[in-house]
C-alpha cells in the first residue's frame, strides 16, 4: 500500500500535469514564471534590486505599493526562531525622516488616509516576508519614499523597541492559541514532517520572543534584507 507522502506526490504530479501550457515554458521548478505583457520589470544594476510595474486603472487614482523581501521563519536558525516576524512588527516604528519621531512614518501615511491595517501592513510567511501600502495616486512618490523607510530602518530598531513590541508579538501568540489555530500548527507540523518548515511556524518559540534583543535582530535583518533579496511592485 503507498505511504501518505507517496500519495501525496503522485497527486501534485496529476495536478502539475493538469495545468495549462505556459508558451514554451515547462513546469520544471526552476523556470521563472512567467511575466505578464503588460507587466514592466526590471533589475537596479547597482543594488540588484528587482522591480515590477504594472499600470490598472481600477480602483481609479489609488496605487498598490509591495515590498517582498524573500525571507521568512525558513530562514531563521534555531536561536532566531520567530524574529523574521517580530522584524516585520518593528518596521512600522520607522520614522518618516532624521527629525521624526518613531511611528512618524505611520502616522504620515495615516494622514493622508493610508490607515494603518486596511491600507498598511504586511506579513510574515515561511518563505517571505511583504510590505504593502494602498495608497491615493498623488501620494504615490512620498509613499514611496515612506515604504523604504519601513523597510529600510527596520533593522535599526534598540532595545527599547524590541521590548515595546515583544509584548504585542506575544498576545497575538496568545490570542492565537485558540482551538482552530492549534489544530492548523498541528496539521501544518504533520504536513511537514522530517522538514525544517515543520519547526519554523512564523509566529517561532515564546523563548526566543521573550530573549529577542536588537542586536540578534539586526544580525538576521543584515543577513536576510540584502537589496538582491528584495522586490518592488507597484500597481495602479
Amino acid at each position: 500500500m503507498a505511504s501518505w507522502s507517496e500519495k501525496e506526490a503522485k497527486a501534485v504530479e496529476a495536478l502539475l500535469a493538469g495545468l495549462p501550457a505556459w508558451g514554451d515554458r515547462s513546469t520544471d521548478a526552476s523556470a521563472p514564471l512567467p511575466v505578464g505583457s503588460k507587466t514592466t520589470t526590471g533589475v537596479l544594476p547597482e543594488s540588484g534590486l528587482r522591480y515590477y510595474w504594472r499600470p490598472n486603472a481600477e480602483p481609479r487614482d489609488r496605487v498598490e505599493l509591495v515590498v517582498a523581501v524573500r525571507a521568512g521563519s525558513i530562514d531563521e536558525e534555531d536561536e532566531e526562531r520567530g524574529l523574521a516576524h517580530v522584524l516585520e512588527h518593528l518596521a512600522f516604528r520607522a520614522r518618516a525622516d532624521d527629525a521624526g519621531g518613531r511611528w512618524s512614518a505611520l502616522r504620515e501615511l495615516e494622514a493622508h488616509g493610508v490607515q494603518f491595517g486596511s491600507h498598511q501592513n504586511a506579513y510574515t510567511s515561511f518563505e517571505e516576508t511583504v510590505y504593502w501600502l494602498h495608497v491615493p495616486a498623488d501620494f504615490f512618490s512620498r509613499a514611496v519614499e515612506l515604504l523604504a523607510a519601513l523597510v529600510g530602518e527596520a533593522g535599526a530598531a534598540t532595545d527599547a523597541d524590541v521590548d515595546a513590541e515583544r509584548k504585542i508579538v506575544l498576545e497575538e501568540w496568545r490570542q492565537g492559541k485558540d482551538w482552530g489555530q492549534r489544530a492548523t500548527e498541528h496539521h501544518w507540523r504533520h504536513a511537514f514532517s522530517s522538514s525544517r518548515l515543520a519547526e519554523r511556524l512564523p509566529i517561532g518559540t515564546l523563548d526566543v520572543v521573550r530573549t529577542a534583543t536588537a542586536e540578534t535582530i539586526k544580525g538576521f535583518y543584515d543577513r536576510s534584507y540584502a537589496p538582491g533579496a528584495l522586490a518592488v511592485v507597484a500597481v495602479g
